[in-house]
């Protein structure tokens, strides 16, 4: 008797492979996440900000092909469940292959006895669509998450360059979109014998600088709002019990 049994789904990460799960892939995400925004904040303390900013990216690449293997493996479950329902699918792969070998299987028993039970294989079916649904579910907050860790790769790019990394050196990277470049070649008025080059370094490294100042500078206001509006609602409960 022969038996075909398929090996574990699973992903490439990192230059290694891990066994698809549920929520694996959106995990990996937030630890990309949390590892950007750490990096983020050493970098005052970091002798190469600029080999910092190329690993937070790598990490970018890696979830953009995270997502194509997730996608590409929830659609696989998908077609699977749809072969076993004995729907016509598009494409291949070895979970496809196997559930249109059982379908025919199953049909040919069917074909012989009437009275074959083939609840198996809607039970199955069911089963690969349920996973298909848990994938498409973690897809979906991969790329909720991929978002927020584009946002920190833009931030860790313009961090950079307040640190005093050259912004030459950063341009294939994108900038946060609230952030606009100085223009380069704009004229010396500080008669200082500078290159108009060196000149438009400075006010980007400036400019980023006060980027972040200005952010920290609204979180600051945020919270003493924040404070105050809190005060005046438990001095109105004071006067309420009061009156």
């Amino acid at each position: 008797m022969l038996a075909r049994k398929l090996p574990p789904s699973q992903i490439h990460l990192g230059g290694g492979a891990i066994t698809l799960s549920k929520k694996v892939c959106s995990f990996v995400a937030q630890a990309a996440i949390d590892k950007s925004i750490a990096t983020i904040k050493a970098f005052h303390n970091e002798d190469d900000p600029l080999a910092s900013v190329e690993e937070i990216h790598k990490d970018w690449d890696e979830l953009r092909s995270l997502q194509k293997q997730l996608e590409d493996e929830a659609k696989d479950f998908s077609a699977a469940a749809d072969a076993l329902e004995g729907t016509v699918v598009e494409g291949t792969s070895p979970l496809i292959e196997l559930a249109v070998v059982t379908r025919a299987s199953f049909d040919t028993l069917s074909a012989i006895d009437n009275e074959y039970d083939t609840s198996v294989l809607q039970d199955t079916a069911k089963t690969l669509r349920e996973v298909a649904d848990a994938l498409y579910a973690d897809l979906s907050v991969l790329k909720s998450r991929r978002i927020k860790h584009d946002n920190q790769c833009r931030r860790a790019v313009l961090k950079a360059m307040a640190e005093g990394v050259d912004p030459l050196e950063l341009h294939q990277y994108e900038l946060p979109e609230d952030f606009e470049l100085p223009i380069q070649g704009k004229l010396n008025i500080l008669g200082e014998g500078k290159s108009s080059t060196q000149q438009w370094r400075e006010d980007c490294q400036k400019a980023a600088a006060k980027y972040f100042q200005d952010e920290a500078d609204a979180a600051t206001a945020n919270k003493r709002a924040q404070k105050a509006e809190s005060r005046k609602k438990v001095r109105r409960e004071i006067k309420e019990l009061w009156t």
